[in-house]
């Protein structure tokens, strides 16, 4: 409820345009630190994020605990994921913000740009893995990893001049605020990686 809440405030500042001055300076200061080979990692490193990875590794994750019969845990991750980026294609849609034109685009990037769909995509893969691990040993290394992948993605995205700072943040809100709705669904009690009969 707080993330949908903080959602609600920060896009409605991003709309009347009173984040802009922030967003502009936060992304000038990240510039400053750039170098060629830093945009070599950044464009490397930020597919870790996209299309392509996050799906794939949401399927292999979903399909091998459905074998292993965690079919709640599967489910889990597969709506916590697969409703996130549905979700960013959305809002995307709706508040149409244009991508920052502060310098060349190191990326080619063709959709809007508030919230950022790189940034859901990752956090509702890690919030989600989290969830599934919540009840577990495993639950500190999750949180721990998944929040290293969610700030490196996050980072890549600004480095890389495709997105505001309130993109990365309206992104890991909604991604939060999604996946604890559905893990609530599907974690009704504290489970652990408990097998389906």
């Amino acid at each position: 409820m707080v993330c949908v809440v903080v959602f609600a405030k920060l896009a409605w500042d991003v709309r009347e345009r009173e984040t802009l001055s922030l967003d502009t300076s936060l992304l000038s200061s990240i510039h400053t630190l750039s170098t060629p080979w830093l945009d070599a990692a950044a464009r490397a490193a930020t597919q870790f994020g996209g299309s392509l990875f996050v799906p794939f590794i949401t399927l292999i994750i979903t399909g091998w605990l459905w074998l292993k019969r965690y079919r709640n845990h599967a489910l889990l991750i597969f709506v916590g994921v697969g409703g996130a980026s549905v979700l960013s294609l959305a809002l995307k849609a709706f508040f149409a913000r244009t991508r920052p034109e502060l310098w060349q685009h190191l990326v080619h990037e063709t959709s809007f740009s508030f919230p950022s769909g790189h940034a859901i995509a990752s956090a509702a893969l890690a919030a989600s893995i989290v969830a599934a691990l919540w009840f577990t040993r495993w639950r500190t290394v999750a949180i721990i990893v998944g929040v290293l992948y969610v700030l490196v993605i996050g980072f890549t995205r600004l480095y890389l001049g495709v997105h505001y700072p309130t993109d990365i943040l309206a992104g890991w809100l909604v991604a939060v605020a999604w996946v604890a709705a559905v893990a609530v669904i599907f974690l009704t009690s504290p489970l652990s990686l408990k097998r389906d009969k």
